[in-house]
């Protein structure tokens, strides 16, 4: 039996398994960010692992309620921040000594709730550091979407992260 070798937490959109053409269509002709921050993923982390398969699970309904767990009335549950930290000690615990997380996340200033029409924790680089690392995971990249605009116009977080080990 093999071995996982990476996993990967992406927050994303659901027109990301469109075609291209489809998705310039629904963006104004821009494609969605996140692709090129895949394709880099892959170039730079999963291909030098020389995986002999590779399997995606789209759970972004599951993870949207997980992740997000909003406050509404009919609904009851942990906030985002609460669960945070278990969350990510289990994908510690997941991979194996050496593989790799890449997370791509809405950024903000540490804060949690409506934003742009979206719930969510929106954390800063400085806070998202201390979740990870507290969980044990080592840095090795990180970076703003999309790229090429100012800051303030670039509301994502990506960063890839490696579980210590050989």
């Amino acid at each position: 039996m093999g071995e996982i070798v990476g996993a990967a937490l992406v927050a994303h959109v659901p027109p990301l398994v469109l075609p291209l053409q489809t998705r310039l269509e629904m963006n104004a002709g821009k494609d969605y960010s996140i692709v090129e921050g895949l394709h880099r993923l892959r170039r730079e982390r999963i291909d030098p692992l020389e995986p002999d398969t590779i399997v995606v699970l789209d759970t972004h309904w599951f993870t949207t309620f997980e992740w997000v767990v909003t406050a509404h009335e009919w609904r009851a549950g942990r906030f985002t921040s609460e669960e945070l930290p278990r969350v990510l000690l289990e994908l510690h615990a997941t991979l194996k000594p050496g593989g790799v997380l890449f997370s791509s996340n809405p950024r903000g200033h540490n804060e949690e709730g409506w934003n742009r029409g979206r719930y969510g924790a929106y954390h800063d680089l400085e806070t998202w550091r201390r979740y990870m690392s507290a969980a044990g995971f080592i840095e090795l990249a990180h970076y703003y979407r999309p790229p090429g605009l100012p800051r303030e116009q670039q509301p994502w977080l990506a960063s890839v992260w490696r579980k210590p080990g050989s």
